[in-house]
């Protein structure tokens, strides 16, 4: 390489990248030179990359898209941590293991490759997909690009689409500094709203509004459900790459060969080659090389990439009947929730792809089943006046039944003492609740009886059988009622009053002393 500053960048970057160790970073265990060469050793891999994963997969189920996005964020997390910023991060320079684990590579070469110029660099003319505002417009890319370019990682894993497209790079460039993404859910309605907050607040224009740390992201994607990807099937070494025309399938970041003493050779393009020899070698072997890479492919294709079919129209139809269908394609289905819906319940209501979608057999259809239109629930309105009751049946879409008024011993008089469905019962919203108001405890008459001329002790007892209440008791003279008869009572006697009222009374104490005295008694007003 004739290039010394690019030389000393990449030899520092790389150096400093293979400071990292984390289970999501991909190592890196040396950098040299050998002769005009530069190489990095790196860790060996087997999977894909993600940029290959989402071919294979189309846009991903939202847990699985969680998944990764956290498995990424953690390793953005370390990385900053150590003060590595990557500069371009997309799905070319993530790996997808065979095991399911995400690694993010290039790290220090992307960093020294962001020195250049665009011109001076295919990958990064191809990565401006994945550019922040501030890489677009030429300015220092830190933290917050990074954050920017998963949360662009995270809109095309469930949409299947990058934000941003145009005929040139330009126009993408422009894009990412002038317009709004489209919300993700239009896309893609699987999409949780929780998940689209998080990818648009990595989306935002301004720095000070995306997240300012990849600990904060990985927070908010902790906070969503999530779900281990599917293992790769197969075996795909590291291959040499070569770098398509501009388009939203731009290469990953050069990589390099893997030869049999275990490093990689850093592939200049040959500047600076000398000996030809040398060179008709390490042509042959390249050739033999992509020669294997490419039958390999073709056997890989052959046995694991599955025949398409076409999603078939599932909305409105019974979960039975939906899942006959897809069985006819050798498809599955996952319900991603059920939420209440005119339709019937377990009816499909949404479906993800929609009809009509081209998918490989085997792949997942995720479903949105009907609970049936919304019940209400009845609240409890015991205790409460006619016009509460009337109020909280109405902020739960209830109407108010029948008005019984009945006799209660504990309830106040005026206030609900039952009702009818009973509390928590749920109804269909406009149903009717009857409810029954207290009238106080319930009032028994009695007939006044006639106590005149009885002993006091017999009245007093009849007074009590009666459920009437003792009251005053007065004493006076009769020449009418001996001594302890009664001469006089209030109420009088044969009227009707209530149980509980009092009764008094007046007792003879026998005749006056007094000469002359014509009175027979004293009575009661």
């Amino acid at each position: 390489l004739h290039d010394e500053e690019f030389v000393r960048r990449f030899r520092r970057e790389a150096r400093a990248a293979a400071a990292l160790s984390h289970p999501n970073i991909v190592s890196i265990y040396d950098v040299g030179q050998e002769g005009a060469q530069q190489y990095i050793v790196m860790e060996y891999v087997q999977g894909c990359n993600l940029k290959d994963y989402l071919r294979l997969r189309g846009p991903l189920p939202v847990e699985e898209a969680v998944y990764l996005g956290r498995e990424i964020a953690r390793a953005l997390v370390h990385a900053h941590d150590h003060g590595i910023v990557h500069r371009d991060i997309k799905p070319h320079n993530i790996l997808v293991t065979a095991e399911g684990r995400v690694k993010v590579t290039d790290f220090g070469i992307a960093c020294a490759i962001s020195g250049g110029t665009l011109t001076a660099t295919g990958n990064i003319f191809g990565s401006v997909h994945y550019f922040s505002p501030e890489q677009a417009r030429g300015g220092i890319s830190g933290i917050p690009s990074d954050l920017y370019s998963l949360g662009v990682v995270l809109y095309e894993m469930v949409t299947g689409q990058v934000p941003f497209q145009a005929e040139n790079p330009v126009g993408v460039a422009l894009k990412h500094l002038t317009e709004n993404p489209r919300p993700p859910r239009e896309l893609n309605p699987m999409v949780s709203p929780g998940l689209e907050a998080v990818i648009m607040k990595a989306l935002s224009k301004e720095e000070d509004k995306r997240y300012q740390g990849a600990g904060e992201i990985l927070q908010d994607l902790e906070g969503l459900g999530s779900r281990p990807v599917t293992p790769v099937e197969g075996n795909q070494s590291a291959l040499p790459v070569v770098n398509p025309p501009f388009g939203e399938d731009d290469a990953p970041t050069q990589e390099a060969v893997i030869k049999g003493n275990g490093k990689r050779e850093f592939d200049s393009a040959g500047k600076g080659a000398k000996g030809g020899r040398r060179w008709l070698k390490a042509g042959i072997i390249l050739l033999l090389l992509l020669g294997m890479a490419f039958g390999g492919y073709r056997a890989w294709q052959s046995i694991f990439v599955q025949p398409l079919v076409e999603v078939p129209q599932l909305l409105g139809k019974p979960l039975a009947e939906a899942e006959e269908l897809l069985a006819e394609r050798n498809l599955k289905y996952r319900v991603l929730r059920s939420e209440y819906n005119e339709e019937p319940a377990d009816t499909v209501i949404g479906q993800y792809p929609e009809a009509g979608t081209q998918r490989k057999e085997g792949n997942t259809v995720e479903l949105v089943l009907s609970l049936g239109p919304e019940r209400s629930v009845v609240p409890d309105i015991r205790g409460l006046s006619l016009h509460a009751a009337q109020l909280e049946l109405e902020k739960n879409n209830l109407e108010l039944g029948k008005v019984e008024r009945v006799n209660d011993e504990i309830v106040p008089i005026d206030l609900v003492v039952r009702q009818e469905p009973a509390a928590n019962t749920k109804l269909e919203p406009g149903a009717s609740v009857n409810i029954f108001l207290s009238d106080g405890p319930l009032i028994k008459e009695v007939t006044m009886p006639s106590f005149r001329g009885q002993e006091l002790e017999e009245a007093l007892a009849t007074i009590a059988e009666l459920n009437l209440v003792q009251g005053e008791i007065k004493e006076d003279y009769s020449n009418l009622y001996a001594a302890g008869k009664i001469i006089d009572q209030s109420p009088a006697p044969y009227e009707l009053i209530e149980e509980g009222s009092t009764v008094d009374l007046v007792v003879s104490i026998g005749p006056s002393q007094e000469e002359g005295n014509g009175e027979e008694g004293t009575e009661l007003e």
